[in-house]
């Protein structure tokens, strides 16, 4: 069990938008080290009130009287966020997004790897994970998430 394994159970079960989820998903990844690096204990999500985050949600630490407010990405919704996140977390990865239509619906496939992806009529290297989800940033995440699990083991 890994630091991310929470995070790719809850992801699996995710249905759809969760922004619970996305502000979890924004510490585990230290998408914002604001935390660590101030010392903040208390975080919380919060709809923003200040002139510039207002109504936007917003991830607010405490520090005695000294609030940090910072808003965070819609990776759960969002296919360019979880794309930029994953982007930032594995850089020479590649990666592929279809859908598949089954009797049950429509299946969302992330694959991803560190190697270049095989010519066409070729099978993907056996290190690339797969996937599914609800939506094509879940499906993303997963794989994503899988893969630091797995780089994160001894």
């Amino acid at each position: 069990m890994s630091q991310y394994t929470g995070i790719i159970e809850r992801l699996e079960k995710a249905t759809g938008p969760d922004r619970e989820l996305d502000c979890d998903i924004a510490f585990a990844t230290n998408a914002y080290d604001f935390k660590l690096s101030h010392g903040f204990e208390n975080c919380h999500i919060e709809r923003g009130n200040s002139r510039n985050d207002e109504g936007v949600e917003v991830i607010v630490a405490d520090k005695g009287k000294l609030h940090y407010w910072e808003p965070y990405n819609r990776y759960t919704s969002s296919l360019d966020a979880a794309i930029s996140l994953f982007e930032i977390m594995l850089p020479d990865w590649h990666r592929a997004l279809v859908n598949y239509r089954s009797h049950d619906g429509v299946v969302e496939v992330a694959e991803i790897g560190p190697n270049r992806w095989a010519d066409r009529g070729e099978c993907a290297p056996p290190d690339n994970i797969i996937a599914e989800g609800k939506t094509p940033s879940i499906a993303l995440l997963i794989a994503m998430f899988r893969a630091l699990e797995a780089e994160a083991k001894p």
